[in-house]
């Protein structure tokens, strides 16, 4: 991803995987338009289309400020992964100085997770959260986290 080249979409290219096997590459150039999708020869893509048209509808607000319902397209079906991945990212890199947790029963939108400065999550923050909200929480803690 490369966010100083996004304009009206993100920039980013990727390596497509399907049932664990290598099958494509699929790329944006961040100044609007479809992304540029390629396939492997022995690539299952009617598989992988069937699987994409299994998606429920998503909500996108293109071309309007109210949210839309919309039916899971192979352009979409990559550009909401993509999105998926930035925001992880942004995650992983913000819960390496602080606690992000989410409290159990209230609604967050997508992506928004509450904040506790101090570092990331260790025994400190638990013992607070537990005062905070019993054991009413769920922690945001990276697979993978960067080093």
């Amino acid at each position: 991803m490369d966010k100083k080249q996004s304009g009206d979409t993100l920039c980013f290219d990727a390596t497509i995987h399907f049932n664990g096997v290598l099958v494509g590459t699929v790329a944006n150039d961040g100044k609007g338009g479809d992304n540029h999708i390629v396939y492997t020869p022995e690539a299952p893509v009617d598989e992988i289309r069937a699987h994409i048209a299994t998606r429920p509808l998503e909500e996108s607000f293109y071309d309007s400020p109210e949210p839309t319902r919309i039916k899971v397209d192979e352009d979409f079906f990559y550009a909401l992964l993509a999105g998926d991945m930035e925001e992880y990212t942004k995650l992983v890199r913000e819960a390496l100085s602080k606690t992000l947790f989410r409290v159990k029963g209230k609604v967050y939108k997508r992506g928004t997770w509450q904040a506790l400065s101090g570092g990331p999550f260790d025994q400190r923050a638990t013992n607070w959260l537990n005062r905070e909200y019993g054991a009413e929480w769920v922690v945001f803690t990276p697979l993978y986290p960067s080093r």
